[in-house]
């Protein structure tokens, strides 16, 4: 009797160890999808269901941490490598990353559908027809996403034969993809792209560092992008002029454009687009009927704009009078705003990096004049963002009551004397303030509305909490909420 129970233990043991087994198929191969597949390759010798399963991933992630042996290019010392040593290293470890992908891709070449391709590798053009064969291996599948990354950030340099040139011949009587991301690549479309139907149904196409060409090929592109919500530039040669308006791209909501060292000009109309991010040097912008175009964001860094030039603060209120949102990082000296036309319906007002001048905190004044109706104004100081130091015989800013301003934040702060002026003033004139928030963790906007924190400088915790929260709590009436973090 005993015996039996021994054994029924250990069958209970057996049962409790392998309840992962009773898992349905779907969680098991999401499981897997977590795993490099390398990992995913071990796990196919626990049971034939484990290998079936193995040769059926929703995503193919092909770079070196999921293909290669760990550490085995990444230990090497680069630095006293002659060139061609680097050259030799680097052709070894791109066919090495071929074969094992080429022999992976026959392995699980019985699969229906495929979600995802990712390929983040060190491409040139050299190796065009392999890659092509993995693009064109997902697209067969039904694939609904592609992510190229074609230079790796932290191996050697760019390839020597040139950036890979996307293929889109392949995308003939392709209806499936959704979102196409691709950098370190040439995407350059001909006038012939009428006849590839898988642009027309990408809803997202993210761009960096991509050569375009020309101005023709992009036009080529849009043309065809029917069903596009989102779209970005970031980095792209050889984009002078994005024109994009009816009819064509009716369906954008979302245009980003960042740091293109071509672009000299930017027209939008009749579109529906609803958000605009742009950065980099001074361009013209045309708007010609773009009523939804509701949030923007203007970051500027050319020396054009250093003498007191406070576009666009001049000519936006004319342009797009529907603005609720606006983002101004660094862009002007915010003293020269009293001139400005006012914003009629701005409610929203973020600015991120304030003017090395804005020591003189009349800018405040000017802010509460340009914008009557704002119920939220943020200001983002940044790291290493220089407001003032302790500044005497400095004469206040006229009163400037506002009766609509609600909520104000603060980040980055240390703990300044004109900081304090900053929150001082508007405790006194904003009349109908509700909550006053004091951040000391620097934020980074990363765009499309994402954030990113920074520790708080060292000064806060030691004094600067104290000094802020001693003179702000004076001046702040009985409804209002100071909230220091």
């Amino acid at each position: 009797m005993e015996e039996v129970n021994n054994i029924m233990e250990i069958d209970d043991d057996i049962n409790e160890e392998d309840r992962i087994n009773q898992l349905p198929d779907s969680v098991l191969a999401l499981i897997l999808s977590k795993l490099t597949t390398r990992e995913a390759v071990r796990t196919s010798v626990v049971s034939k269901r484990w290998r079936n399963l193995f040769n059926s991933p929703i995503s193919l992630v092909l770079d070196a941490p999921n293909m290669l042996e760990t550490n085995k290019y990444s230990d090497m010392n680069v630095s006293q490598m002659s060139f061609w040593e680097r050259s030799i290293v680097k052709m070894k470890r791109t066919v090495e990353i071929m074969n094992v992908v080429c022999f992976y891709l026959k392995s699980v070449k019985e699969v229906q559908k495929i979600e995802k391709l990712r390929v983040h590798f060190t491409f040139g053009n050299i190796y065009a027809c392999i890659l092509n064969w993995w693009i064109h291996f997902a697209l067969e599948r039904k694939v609904e996403e592609i992510d190229l990354c074609l230079l790796e950030d932290n191996y050697f340099s760019a390839p020597s034969e040139g950036f890979h040139v996307f293929p889109c011949d392949l995308l003939v009587e392709i209806s499936s993809l959704k979102r196409l991301c691709l950098a370190y690549c040439v995407l350059a479309p001909g006038s012939q792209l009428s006849i590839f139907s898988g642009f027309n149904t990408l809803k997202t196409l993210e761009l960096t560092k991509v050569d375009l060409v020309s101005d023709d090929h992009l036009q080529n592109l849009l043309r065809n992008c029917h069903d596009i919500e989102f779209l970005s530039f970031n980095i792209c040669w050889n984009l002078h002029y994005l024109r994009i308006g009816h009819p064509i791209c009716q369906k954008l909501k979302y245009l980003n454009v960042s740091d293109c060292p071509h672009l000299l000009a930017i027209e939008l109309k009749g579109l529906n687009v609803e958000t605009l991010e742009y950065k980099g040097r001074f361009i013209w912008f045309q708007f010609h009927y773009t009523p939804r175009l509701r949030t923007l964001f203007i970051g500027l860094n050319d020396w054009r704009i250093s003498s007191g030039d406070i576009w666009p603060l001049c000519t936006l209120p004319i342009d797009l009078p529907q603005l609720e949102t606006l983002f101004l990082e660094n862009t002007c000296h915010m003293g020269a705003a009293m001139y400005v036309t006012r914003f009629s319906y701005l409610r929203h007002l973020i600015i991120l990096k304030l003017h090395e001048h804005e020591h003189n905190i009349s800018w405040i004044a000017s802010i509460l004049k340009c914008f009557p109706r704002l119920q939220k104004l943020e200001l983002h100081l940044g790291m290493d963002s220089y407001v003032g130091e302790e500044l005497k015989d400095r004469n206040c800013p006229p009163r400037c009551q506002h009766d609509q301003l609600k909520e104000v934040v603060i980040s980055g702060m240390k703990g300044q004397s004109s900081e304090i002026e900053i929150a001082t003033y508007l405790l006194k004139n904003a009349t109908s303030l509700q909550t006053m928030e004091m951040d000391p963790r620097p934020r980074v906007y990363l765009g499309n509305g994402k954030w990113h924190q920074l520790e708080p400088n060292g000064i806060w915790p030691r004094t600067g909490r104290n000094k802020v929260e001693h003179y702000l709590r004076q001046h702040a009436g009985a409804a209002v909420q100071l909230l220091f973090l």
